[in-house]
């Protein structure tokens, strides 16, 4: 009986309850966009860090942490990636030398990261070959190098560009060398493009005096199998130090564990603003009618059965928004995400964060959930107001309205 009354008076005032329900399909449209774009972001930001720069597994000396110093190696490298690649979990493996250094030409110097690297191996971890956006990708020449653009615009550095390279061997010497860029590679992360600086592998080894690698990349076939991997490849070798990128990179881990908590901050704001529509609206329907309900107190009706009633009646009205919200958002996010959100005009900003210019938001069912359920507490938190002033109408006061 209440129930029944409840859906009949929402309809009373059809221009009234299609503007709450719109609202609330707004609403729920936005949450989930805005979910999705954030999820999207922060998935790509992981993935780009994994495939451009760290790979899923690092294999280091203790100490190579501490500087980078290249004298700090992993002795008997290939035996080492050999024994890697016959886990089954691993999808590729390869063997780096590195160390920093100075980079400089006629136009100026800066410090950067170099990587030795053999390329056919490192083209299966980071597709380096395929960010090459001038140039090429190590070719027939010998004493060639890779630059990033950003490295490159800086030191006004082109294509078959002379440059020099000078860091310290593993006996603390100052070693250098003469090379020409063979071909400049861009990333979505600028920072990254304007410090790294890959080399062929045997061709820094001897200005190194390196006998070994630095470290050892590893791709996995299945980012769930990272931690278990990770305890397999440290239990293989207890001499060295196994790490997943979450502890490569902790901030990465931090920016992934916050971005939940930065949501629910978002769409609280978002729902709090929906709250007070709905309490304005369904306020101004109790006042529309408080003759109405005085009367039904004075015959009788419980006080609490005229709370509920216009309890009931706001949770039929976010009930009638929710199916077109979900299918607005659901649907906005599966074609953002097949066909991508364009923010290139912004191309140069993203890339000084690390993030890339086009993005792909993706949406998780327990994120759908998890807004599903904030627009139930918000209708059920904004039922309270207008359902307590109808609590407390004096029936005689009422019905002389």
């Amino acid at each position: 009986m209440l129930l029944q009354l409840a859906w009949r008076n929402i309809w009373r005032n059809r221009s009234r309850s299609l503007i709450i329900i719109g609202a609330v399909s707004c609403g729920l449209w936005a949450g989930l966009f805005l979910m999705g774009l954030t999820s999207g972001m922060v998935e790509q930001k992981v993935q780009l860090v994994i495939h451009d720069e760290l790979s899923h597994i690092q294999v280091h000396h203790s100490k190579f942490a501490d500087d980078e110093d290249v004298r700090y190696q992993l002795p008997e490298g290939d035996r080492l990636v050999s024994s890697i690649r016959r886990n089954p979990s691993v999808a590729a493996v390869t063997g780096r030398i590195v160390t920093t250094g100075m980079l400089s030409n006629v136009s100026g110097s800066s410090g950067v990261q170099l990587i030795g690297v053999d390329p056919v191996s490192e083209r299966e971890i980071t597709g380096l070959s395929d960010k090459i956006i001038d140039g090429e990708y190590f070719g027939a020449k010998q004493n060639t190098l890779l630059i990033g653009a950003k490295l490159a615009k800086k030191l006004r550095i082109r294509k078959g560009g002379k440059v020099v390279i000078s860091f310290q061997d593993v006996n603390g010497e100052i070693a250098s060398g003469a090379f020409r860029v063979a071909g400049i590679y861009q990333t979505v992360s600028d920072p990254y493009d304007e410090r790294t600086v890959f080399l062929r592998r045997e061709e820094l080894r001897p200005l190194a005096g390196s006998s070994g690698f630095s470290e050892i990349a590893v791709l996995l076939k299945n980012s769930a199998l990272l931690d278990q991997t990770a305890r397999e490849l440290q239990s293989a070798m207890p001499a060295w130090k196994v790490e997943t990128w979450k502890q490569l990179s902790p901030e990465m881990e931090l920016i992934v564990a916050a971005s939940d908590s930065s949501t629910i901050i978002y769409l609280s704001i978002l729902f709090v603003a929906l709250a007070f529509g709905i309490i304005n609206t369904m306020l101004m329907a109790v006042l529309e009618r408080t003759r109405e309900l005085g009367m039904f107190i004075a015959l009788g009706m419980q006080r609490i059965r005229v709370f509920f009633l216009i309890v009931w009646e706001t949770l039929f009205l976010v009930a009638a928004g929710l199916p077109t919200g979900l299918m607005l958002g659901l649907g906005t996010v599966a074609w953002l995400h097949r066909n991508g959100l364009n923010l290139t005009f912004y191309a140069e900003v993203y890339r000084s964060f690390g993030y890339a210019s086009v993005i792909y938001p993706t949406i998780s069912p327990r994120q759908v959930l998890l807004t599903v359920v904030l627009v139930a507490i918000t209708a059920l938190l904004s039922a309270i107001f207008p359902a307590r002033k109808a609590l407390l109408l004096e029936p005689t006061e009422a019905i002389r309205r």
